[in-house]
């Protein structure tokens, strides 16, 4: 920066007492130098200059710290200053109010030389005096600098040791106005002054004359700089147009000018290439003809609102415009548009550039389109997105996070990544950069302070050189929820299938029931009688037990087809299960449909729960009978196979040896929409109130789980055939109940038999008093609980029924435990384990033993716990 003043400079000796005010109002210097190209160093030197725009700058700056009064006042005791203070000294002995204010705000005045603009001064006839300020060479004005000045007019007059001025300012665009009221005070030095009077007044006028010659001087030299800048401006216009002609000629992008009607007055040569149209062919012609119907309304439309507006022909239009070329293709072209305005303002050409944006116009498709399937990927994704920057502000979330974490959108969008998950990391958002390409899990925080469980996967991507993370999670703690809800619903839904058969087999069972019982009857009363020999007595009871093991075997069918139980997969001998079952079909199926069974007699043993073989058999044979109301035919056939790819590939299946039964009847038969639907929960083709929709759907989901698939063969007229394929098994054949081999099931120990029904009790007595246990008996709970209390070191196991009068097995547990914890207790009933009344038992994994029971199992049973030592006993508290 040099030491030399133009008119566009501004002179350091009145900056300098800037830094003493920063310093009075502790303030820091460099906050009034913040984005100022000048140093502290050089503001301080009087004989320095700075530029306009910087010293505006200091200004501005000053006034985000002081008030307007406070810039007012800073400004009229900056006359304190070593590089101001002359001018009070001065002032004191040889100057008046208005000599003073002529001295320093005159056109020739001390401001006036110090900074670019040019003052004015007036006073009027009602005393006060008004300053005119406007900015040279069409510099903007700074307000804040005016109440600088403002300040400085107020503490002038206190030079001479009159009173403060008053001072108000009206800004404008150019510069502004100042209008000074000041009175004046009764002196010694006034008194003398009035004396020489008219002295002072011809001196004052001859030193009013002297600035006037001086502002003259100040004028022309401007002048003279100005033809000069005026001289080297057209110079440099000259310069322009002949490089303005070589930019033109050589840009690849189109450079014209139109009038205001959109006549082409000039083209540049690039305009041939781009539209293959002669430039010389087309000078004059409207520019419209170069574009297409939609593009002509955008620009007409464009120029029209630019027209009607006062400053808007001061701005450059952009705009996208489809251009046609000579061959009548068309090609996308940037549009770049400025309004030339003569000396007056008015409007009087149009000059704009062209560019081909072809390329980036297929860039911005391709881009939108990719665009459109992120979103759309994003939106439908079932995992939660969430981008976060390098300060760990979320910057987008898909509709899956908002869900996740029960927020929406807009409250996401913004918000700290960790008061979501917490931990994801512990100080900066890049520790993420170890974790990509990894999945990890993390605890998440929904909304209403819900603990989520999270598994995460991190990736990163830089845009405008920042960082962002996207993290992609899944709530797999949402995942064990849903699978134990699906697992309840199944349960629900085999349960529910199950009643709907229930309900059928109901009068099947009662039959068999009442032929059981009038066998058990009828060889009681031949037993009794009076004329029986040892051997037919001995006949009589082996009928009575035969049908006894019967119901046995009955009532656990039923209980285990009615019940809610976990599987007990067995090795099971197919054909000889369905054979057994050949009886029960035939009460299921009314008499007009003709049963037949072709099963294989050789080895086909597959592994399953047999009561849920049962269950499918009975399904598929309780839908074929509806299909066929006006009677028809029903084939049962098993075989066994050996499949290969060809059908089981499709169905994720291992190939191998398969047990394959079929069920096939003559009925309505299916459409292919029907068979589709088939094994969907809850479709049914039957009238409403008919069928639950649930039978094929629980059969689907039994084979499945029992590694087997089920094919469906249908039409409308023509039966269905349903075939389902069960893995064999190379296994014995079993039976899930596992039995310790025990010759020797006598004891000595004490039981105590806690039983409401006498039959049972007595036949409990009699069978352990014959192999040697001692026993006591009690009719109930609360009569159990009282020999208990006084007997407890004589009772080795307690033998107790569930549900009982006065106090039931729950409660008498819970105190005989609280009497002796180390006591050990077999529950007995006729309800399942898994049942309302013994719930608790299932739950505690307590022993239990299902009624009807055989003796030896009874006995077998009670050995082994007997046997058992007390820490192999678990200890269970009742609930």
């Amino acid at each position: 920066m040099g030491k030399h003043l133009t008119i566009a400079n501004v002179s350091c000796r009145n900056i300098a007492w800037y830094f003493d005010l920063c310093d009075e109002k502790k303030l820091d210097s460099s906050s009034i130098l913040r984005n100022v190209q000048y140093s502290k160093e050089h503001l301080s030197d009087p004989s320095n200059f700075i530029d306009w725009q910087n010293f505006a700058i200091i200004n501005n700056n000053l006034l985000q710290y002081l008030s307007n009064a406070e810039m007012r006042e800073a400004g009229r005791h900056s006359w304190r200053s070593d590089n101001l203070r002359h001018y009070k000294i001065v002032g004191t002995f040889s100057r008046s109010v208005r000599e003073q204010y002529l001295s320093v705000f005159g056109p020739a005045g001390f401001m006036a030389k110090l900074y670019p603009f040019e003052l004015n001064i007036s006073e009027t006839k009602n005393g006060y005096s008004i300053i005119q300020l406007r900015m040279k060479n069409e510099l903007v004005a700074c307000r804040s600098f005016h109440l600088i000045l403002a300040g400085q007019l107020i503490g002038l007059p206190e030079i001479l040791g009159q009173q403060p001025a008053s001072v108000e300012i009206e800004h404008n665009k150019k510069g502004a106005n100042f209008t000074i009221y000041h009175e004046k005070r009764f002196s010694f030095f006034s008194s003398i002054k009035q004396t020489f009077g008219q002295y002072k007044n011809r001196k004052f006028a001859a030193l009013e004359l002297n600035q006037n010659y001086n502002a003259l001087q100040e004028k022309y030299r401007e002048l003279y700089l100005s033809n000069k800048m005026l001289e080297a401006s057209q110079d440099r216009v000259a310069l322009v147009n002949t490089r303005y002609a070589l930019l033109s000629n050589n840009a690849s992008d189109v450079i014209w000018t139109t009038d205001l009607q959109l006549n082409l007055l000039y083209i540049s040569p690039s305009f041939e290439k781009l539209t293959g149209h002669e430039v010389s062919d087309n000078i004059k012609k409207p520019i419209n003809t170069f574009f297409t119907s939609q593009s002509i309304n955008l620009i007409n439309d464009g120029l029209k609102m630019a027209l009607s507006g006062k400053d808007v022909i001061k701005d450059e239009y952009i705009f996208e415009a489809q251009l046609v070329r000579k061959n009548n293709s068309t090609i996308w072209t940037e549009v770049k548009a400025k309004i030339e305005i003569d000396i007056n303002g008015a409007p009087i050409e149009i000059i704009g550039i062209t560019r081909d944006i072809s390329e980036r116009k297929s860039m911005e498709e391709l881009l939108t389109r990719s665009e459109k399937k992120y979103r759309l990927i994003t939106n439908t994704a079932q995992d939660a997105i969430i981008t976060f920057d390098e300060n760990g502000r979320i910057t987008f979330a898909n509709p899956s996070a908002a869900r996740t974490f029960d927020y929406s959108l807009d409250d996401l969008v913004g918000m700290p990544i960790k008061l979501i998950i917490p931990d994801i990391f512990r100080a900066s958002p890049l520790e993420i950069d170890q974790l990509i390409e990894t999945n990890i899990q993390l605890a998440g925080l929904s909304k209403n302070k819900d603990h989520l469980s999270l598994e995460i996967s991190f990736a990163k991507h830089e845009k405008d050189n920042q960082s962002f993370y996207t993290g992609i999670s899944r709530d797999i703690g949402k995942g064990k929820r849903h699978d134990e809800e699906r697992k309840k619903l199944e349960d629900q839904l085999l349960a529910s299938q199950k009643l709907d058969s229930i309900g059928q087999l109901t009068g099947g069972i009662a039959h068999d029931f009442n032929n059981l019982l009038v066998a058990i009857n009828g060889y009681a009363e031949l037993g009794i009688g009076t004329n029986n020999n040892e051997t037919d007595i001995r006949h009589y009871f082996s009928e009575i037990k035969r049908a006894g093991e019967s119901a046995v075997l009955m009532t656990r069918k039923l209980l285990a087809f009615s019940r809610k139980q976990a599987q007990e997969p067995t090795v099971s001998h197919l054909p000889a299960l369905l054979q057994s079952l050949q009886p029960m079909i035939q009460r299921l199926l009314p008499k007009n449909i003709d049963v037949t069974f072709d099963i294989e007699a050789s080895k086909l043993n597959v592994l399953i729960d047999s009561t849920q073989l049962e269950q499918i058999i009975i399904n598929l044979i309780v839908n074929a009978g509806d299909a066929m109301p006006e009677g028809g035919k029903l084939n049962i056939t098993s075989r066994q196979e050996m499949l290969d790819e060809s059908i089981l590939c499709t169905n994720s299946l291992p190939v191998g040896n398969y047990n394959i039964v079929t069920i096939s009847d003559t009925g309505q038969g299916m459409s292919m929409s029907t068979r589709k639907k088939v094994f969907e929960p809850f479709f049914t083709t039957k009238p409403k109130g008919s069928g639950t929709g649930l039978g094929l759907a629980v059969v689907h989901s039994i084979i499945s789980k029992h590694g087997g698939l089920i094919q469906i063969e249908s039409e409308l007229d023509k039966g269905s055939i349903f075939s389902f394929y069960l893995p064999c098994s190379d296994m014995g054949l079993g039976t899930p109940l596992s039995r310790e081999s025990n010759n020797d099931l006598s004891g000595s120990e004490s039981i105590l038999i806690v039983e409401d029904n006498e039959h049972v009790r007595e036949l409990v007595c009699i069978l352990l008093k014959s192999i040697g246990y001692k026993v006591q008996t009690a009719v109930d709970g609360l009569a159990a609980l009282e020999y208990f209390q006084f007997k407890q070191k004589d009772i080795d196991l307690v033998i107790m029924d569930v549900v009982m009068p006065r106090m039931g097995g729950q409660e008498v547990y819970k105190r005989i435990r609280e009497i002796n914890s180390s006591v050990k207790v077999i529950f007995t009933s006729g309800y399942s384990s898994e049942g309302l009344h013994t719930k608790f038992i299932h739950g505690n994994k307590l022993e239990f033993i299902q009624k009807p029971y055989h003796n030896e199992f009874l006995k077998s049973r009670i050995r082994k716990i007997l046997d058992e030592t007390s820490t192999e006993s678990p200890s269970h508290d009742c609930p």
